[in-house]
């Protein structure tokens, strides 16, 4: 059975699906901000490159503007949407709680939390996603390393340029599929295996060509390794709209 997955591509065209759903059951009240700390602190003139009259947001919380002008939005009803233009971060009336890094563009919806008796409103994010940019370096590193290979050759090498790209077949010391872990520098952890041949014109020699695998230091490489030794195929636009209306 193959299994497929949702890629980037994917998953825009099940928001427009979701977001197609929701017609007629939400309240979609327009554009809005939702002023967070990092908003209030902004000068004038950045809160008006957001958009004109922001500069009169003083007070945390969701504003949106009548009129030309800004003002805070205090009531609201359950299934009302706003399309948030500014890039923020969730405070304590989210309901997915609060510190959480929200891109532009993101819509909140007013839902309860509480019960038909007793209503709690809450704002809560959905058709898009969150950034966890800044939960994240660059590089995830593993102080200890992965450690799934070992270095086979008789040389630790420092960098890819300095694999060997042909040897004396007589004194070879690289066999095919032979691995190479990278030791020290830039490119620590690069996992490469070798493929060796004998030189088309010179039996005497043999060629040979590294194909990197990825990393095994990081969660990146770890990745790139596994999208070389474990290929999947993306769920096509088709397959997710017949499963969206026959499910």
């Amino acid at each position: 059975m193959k299994v497929n997955y949702l890629d980037k591509h994917g998953l825009g065209t099940l928001i427009s699906l979701i977001k197609r759903g929701q017609t007629g059951v939400y309240v979609v009240k327009g554009t809005a901000i939702y002023a967070d700390a990092a908003f209030l602190a902004l000068s004038s003139a950045e809160k008006e490159a957001i958009d004109t009259g922001a500069s009169a947001i003083d007070a945390a919380g969701l504003w949106q503007k009548t009129s030309g002008a800004y003002a805070q939005v205090t009531t609201f009803e359950e299934g009302d949407v706003y399309d948030i233009i500014n890039a923020f971060t969730t405070d304590a009336n989210f309901r997915e709680g609060a510190g959480y890094p929200v891109e532009a563009g993101m819509n909140i919806v007013s839902v309860n939390t509480g019960t038909a008796a007793t209503p709690v409103l809450m704002w809560d994010l959905f058709s898009g996603l969150l950034n966890l940019d800044k939960y994240q370096t660059k590089e995830l590193v593993n102080a200890a390393g992965i450690e799934v290979f070992q270095n086979e050759t008789p040389t630790v090498y420092t960098a890819s340029t300095s694999l060997p790209t042909s040897e004396t077949a007589a004194s070879a010391t690289i066999t095919d599929l032979m691995v190479a872990v990278l030791g020290t520098g830039n490119e620590e952890g690069d996992v490469y295996r070798a493929h060796v041949t004998p030189n088309a014109s010179d039996p005497t020699l043999n060629d040979i060509v590294w194909v990197k695998l990825g990393n095994q230091l990081t969660v990146e490489g770890m990745l790139e390794f596994l999208g070389h030794t474990c290929p999947n195929t993306p769920i096509t636009d088709s397959e997710i709209e017949y499963l969206w209306n026959n499910a």
